[in-house]
């Protein structure tokens, strides 16, 4: 549909006109423009490792039609692209991913992939995982998303040996899951996955706030009456016995049990109780707990954690909370071994092998903590998980998982993120673990420094030739032109007071936009000089303002409420003037295109799925945008029409170019999946898709005469694929 407006003459009056209203201008705050400094020579920086051909035995991308591999480089060692979770076998020499689609076996001594596990049926989520104790089974939970847009949960069995198919078990894997000790059972809590058979059985009894043993034959409950909890039961799950009542418990996280089954404990009245799991004698009682709540045992039940909750705002304000506390206690003297404030109130739990503390199965962490000294042990940016026999911990390190000894030795080396591809493939933006932004390319590696504040946001111009950067600081914002062929600032504006906030900035081919969420109007540059243009004008819903001659325009639509007046997700066609926004209205996505010059002259598309990117063809004539539903499409400037991709993507669309004739285009989606589309048609005439990672940034190069399109991956690899 498009919503064409509606100009009314001298003789029109606004009564005539249905709710029609005269437009009050805002007064905004007040925002100033002025030159920055400029000509700085940017320093030399080390550039980024050299990426050599991978090692680490993962599959190469695939690729048909017209799209054949060239090279492929870079480190794909420990290789992973989205949220997984993990499981180590027993002696800690191999790592087990759990992913949306499917199962990465890795070995620990070189970081080399063993094995890929495919599902058949991908995926909507990664979930939880277990390892049998001799390697041949793995048990994977993921999700699938219904019609009705609900999520279930179901669980795969891997016979790793493949003399029995992979099995799919419905509506078990919602929890942690763990071997039985005879490997015959999947433990999720109190359910049993029978492994030969597939088949579950059922806890009997309550099955709510509970602590199962880890080998399945006891478990720990909250007894509650009306709501109120009433004891603590210790119950037998062959014969649903009940082995003995304790004290009031208020939250299953004030109980614990040790990993080898001998010691439970939990804090009631105030206390810390510690009792025998088998004879069911008491073996200590703690007082001295300020105010403490949770608890965790170490694996042989030597020790006992207890800390604090973390106190919210609200629990302040009704009642106070206790001061931060963590200690960890001997319970055969019941003496503190050692006390701190620092962490508490982390939950945290003991690893495996008792030597460190660290987050639940579900959690990840910043930091681990010795548990003979409470001492912090850090890795990279957070932690995902430590061996089982505390040796090795893996992390995220920038773009990558890695490694590394719980020393802290034997990493594997950092990987820059690449956050900006050049149009034409021939430089790149990094981000190192060091927090710098480089530009790196076959000039070198110049380090990219905001004037006055961090960078916040960077863009390519078409022809690659310059990188537009907006740092901001606490009093505004600047933005500079930077070379690329030598990362020199060869303009710069400064964008200050109170209206300064939330500035949006649009690059075009010859112009730049500016404008801040506090103005209706858009300030212009020459792209080229940074000399100040002619302001634009945003389009309002009622639209009035002096015309030539005099007289009075309306913008009448037929949707009410205000439309987009601000450049977002927009892009400036070449003549500096034509923009291309994306907006919501009553819960539907539009596209609209506006002339800077005659705010008035809008045109609006009602979108079949909500857009997420935009990309430009370089001759004006059209825009791809990839939306919501996974498809593509192009909007045409001239009858400002839908085009449909023939084919959807499967999964969210991360990256989208177009050639620079426009003959073509090229999106990357989340699964690993790289379509190159024929523009005209709609078809998809070139395809590729990669595991275990997948396309963050696309460009279309020349390489030697003949056309390139390089695609830079969330992992840090880059592959080249030759197009016919």
């Amino acid at each position: 549909m498009v919503v064409r407006p509606l100009s009314l003459s001298l003789l029109a009056s606004c009564a005539l006109i249905s709710a029609c209203h005269e437009y009050t201008p805002r007064n905004p705050l007040p925002l100033l423009v002025s030159s920055a400094a400029s000509g700085s020579e940017a320093r030399a920086c080390d550039p980024s490792p050299e990426r050599g051909a991978p090692t680490g035995r993962t599959p190469a991308p695939s690729a048909s039609g017209a799209l054949t591999l060239i090279d492929l480089v870079g480190d794909d060692r420990l290789a992973v692209d989205a949220g997984f979770f993990t499981a180590w076998s027993d002696d800690g020499a191999e790592v087990f991913y759990s992913l949306a689609r499917g199962v990465a076996r890795w070995s620990v001594a070189d970081r080399t992939l063993v094995a890929y596990y495919a599902f058949p049926t991908a995926g909507t989520a990664p979930g939880w995982i277990a390892v049998s104790r001799d390697r041949r089974w793995i048990a994977a939970s993921s999700a699938t998303r219904g019609r009705d847009g609900a999520e279930r949960s179901h669980t795969w069995l891997i016979d790793t040996t493949g003399a029995i198919a992979t099995r799919r078990v419905e509506g078990f894997g919602s929890g942690p899951l763990v071997f039985s000790q005879d490997q015959r059972a999947v433990l999720q809590g109190a359910r049993r996955l029978d492994v030969a058979s597939a088949a579950v059985r059922e806890p009997r009894g309550a099955t709510g706030e509970s602590i199962v043993f880890a080998d399945g034959t006891r478990r720990l409950s909250i007894e509650r009456a009306n709501n109120t909890p009433r004891a603590l039961v210790l119950e037998d799950l062959e014969s649903n016995a009940v082995l003995r009542r304790f004290g009031a418990v208020d939250t299953i996280l004030s109980v614990a049990a040790s990993l080898d089954g001998s010691t439970i404990a939990f804090v009631s009245n105030g206390a810390l109780e510690v009792w025998d799991a088998r004879s069911l004698e008491r073996r200590a009682t703690i007082t001295d707990l300020r105010g403490a709540r949770l608890v965790s045992l170490s694996p042989d039940g030597a020790r006992a954690l207890t800390e604090t909750l973390t106190c919210t705002t609200l629990a302040k304000q009704k009642s106070g909370c206790p001061s931060p506390d963590m200690t960890l206690w001997s319970v055969a003297t019941q003496q503190p071994l050692w006390r701190q404030r620092d962490h508490a109130g982390m939950r945290w739990v003991f690893s495996r092998d008792g030597g460190f503390l660290t987050g639940d199965d579900n959690r990840y962490v910043e930091l681990l903590l010795r548990s003979a000294t409470g001492q912090p042990a850090r890795f990279g940016q957070r932690i995902r998980s430590i061996s089982p026999d505390g040796r090795w911990v893996l992390y995220d390190d920038g773009p990558r998982v890695s490694l590394a000894s719980s020393d802290g030795a034997n990493a594997l080396p950092s990987i820059p993120r690449t956050v900006a591809l050049a149009p034409n493939g021939a430089s790149r933006v990094t981000y190192s673990t060091q927090n710098q932004l480089r530009l790196e390319g076959a000039d070198g590696c110049r380090a990219l420094d905001g004037g006055r504040g961090a960078i916040e946001s960077l863009w390519y111009t078409s022809d690659a030739s310059a990188l537009f950067t907006v740092d901001q600081s606490p009093t505004g914002h600047t933005l500079r032109a930077v070379r690329t062929t030598d990362a020199r600032v060869f303009w710069a504006l400064a964008l200050d007071g109170r209206g300064a906030t939330g500035v949006r900035v649009v690059i075009g081919a010859n112009t730049a936009l500016a404008q801040s969420t506090d103005h209706d109007e858009v300030l212009r540059f020459d792209a080229r000089t940074g000399r100040r243009l002619p302001d634009g004008h945003a389009p309002r819903l009622r639209y009035h303002t002096p015309v030539g001659g005099g007289g009075l325009t309306y913008e009448v639509r037929d949707r009410g409420g205000d439309r987009v007046s601000h450049l977002a997700l927009a892009q400036l066609a070449s003549d500096g003037r034509t923009v291309l926004s994306l907006s919501d209205h009553d819960n539907r996505p539009w596209v609209s295109l506006w002339n800077l010059d005659d705010p008035s002259a809008v045109r609006d598309l009602l979108a079949p799925s909500r857009p997420r990117l935009v990309a430009p063809s370089r001759d004006d004539r059209q825009w791809a945008i990839a939306a919501e539903d996974h498809r593509v499409r192009w909007v045409d400037r001239q009858g400002f029409l839908w085009r449909d991709a023939r084919e959807a993507h499967r999964a969210e669309v991360v990256a989208l170019t177009t050639s620079a004739d426009g003959a073509r285009t090229a999106s990357a989606s989340k699964d690993g999946d790289v379509f190159v589309y024929d523009t005209a048609s709609g078809a998809v005439v070139g395809r590729a898709s990669f595991v275990l990672d997948h396309g963050t940034h696309l460009a279309f190069a020349t390489d030697a005469g003949r056309e390139v399109l390089v695609v830079e991956t969330q992992r840090g690899m880059r592959a080249r694929f030759a197009l016919r």
